[in-house]
């Protein structure tokens, strides 16, 4: 529109350095916003305004500091530092400066322990914290500053920032194997956000000992409350195997309510095919419950080894031919 067009030309009348370096301390925040982004256009010779990038970065207007931020990361590692300023600030880091960080990953590594910091300091927004514990693991992809402080936000009392930090951890893979106890303990939780991260995070966390980590898991199968083995069983699906001592355990949970705890019973029991063979029953009796059918019926394919088997004929004479009129397939978890 019009108002469009007045920003554009007052900006475009100096589109050189200096002229968008001007406008970044024009006191409308719309021109800023645009001079920051306009600097990204400029090649190599945006690097000259990295002092005023710096500062538009902490403006306090949201827009003109995200366009800062979209400048910076454009940059790259030489920005770091313009970031790391804007996390030590007086008031906390804004969101435009999280997500930037986010999106260098790696090369934001310096940062982590400033992030570390916002995580733990109770003072800082809740969203700014759960952001940072996201953030945290994408620049500390091998975990040496996020894994101890994610554990520790684990077990805080906050349901929202123990969630975090399941989800952080989950984003580490299997560099998050420091925190498998309390991951495992998390199974646990109180809040079902809570037990269904650390199952994910644990089946991440497995890298290439799907089964030594299944081992640890598999016990929580025999927990007192149906909640609890149901995210063992949500782990143990993740994590993509069982030990064949949890077949027992989890054909009984095919018959507990509610469905999304057979759910990941059954999908477990067809990733140990034919060793969940006792399982049989149990999977044969499930396949009356509409809910639970479609895994049902693909568990005890597998289970019963048809999977491997070499298609046969076609056709309505075909022998043992089998025609099933499956019902509707509930929702997934």
């Amino acid at each position: 529109g019009e108002r469009v067009c007045i920003l554009e030309n007052e900006i475009l009348a100096s589109p050189t350095l200096p002229g968008l370096l001007l406008a970044l301390r024009h006191p409308r925040p719309e021109v800023r916003a645009y001079a920051a982004r306009s600097l990204g256009d400029l090649g190599p010779e945006r690097e000259e305004a990295l002092p005023d990038l710096a500062a538009a970065l902490r403006d306090p207007d949201w827009g003109v500091s995200d366009a800062a931020a979209t400048t910076l990361v454009a940059i790259g590692e030489r920005a770091v530092p313009a970031f790391l300023e804007a996390l030590e600030a007086a008031g906390g880091p804004s969101l435009p400066v999280l997500m930037g960080l986010r999106r260098l990953g790696r090369l934001a590594g310096a940062a982590a322990p400033a992030l570390a910091a916002i995580v733990r300091d109770r003072a800082v927004d809740r969203p700014l914290r759960v952001e940072a514990a996201l953030t945290l693991a994408l620049v500390d992809p091998k975990g040496r500053d996020a894994v101890p402080v994610l554990v520790e936000v684990l077990r805080d009392a906050d349901v929202k920032m123990a969630a975090s930090a399941t989800r952080a951890l989950a984003l580490l893979g299997p560099a998050a194997r420091p925190a498998l106890p309390a991951l495992l303990a998390a199974l646990a939780h109180g809040a079902v956000e809570v037990r269904c991260s650390a199952a994910f995070a644990l089946g991440r966390a497995a890298g290439g000992d799907q089964h030594g980590l299944a081992a640890l898991v598999a016990p929580v199968l025999r927990h007192e409350t149906a909640a609890v083995r149901e995210a063992a069983a949500r782990a143990l699906d993740w994590i993509g195997t069982a030990p064949a001592s949890s077949v027992p355990d989890l054909a009984r949970m095919l018959g507990e309510t509610p469905v999304l705890s057979r759910r990941p019973a059954a999908r477990v029991l067809g990733k140990l095919g034919p060793a969940a063979c006792e399982a049989i029953p149990a999977l044969e009796r499930a396949l009356a419950d509409e809910a639970l059918f479609h895994e049902a019926a693909e568990a005890l394919e597998k289970v019963r080894g048809l999977d491997r088997m070499p298609a046969g004929p076609r056709g309505g004479d075909a022998a043992g031919a089998e025609t099933h009129s499956n019902p509707p397939r509930g929702d997934s978890p």
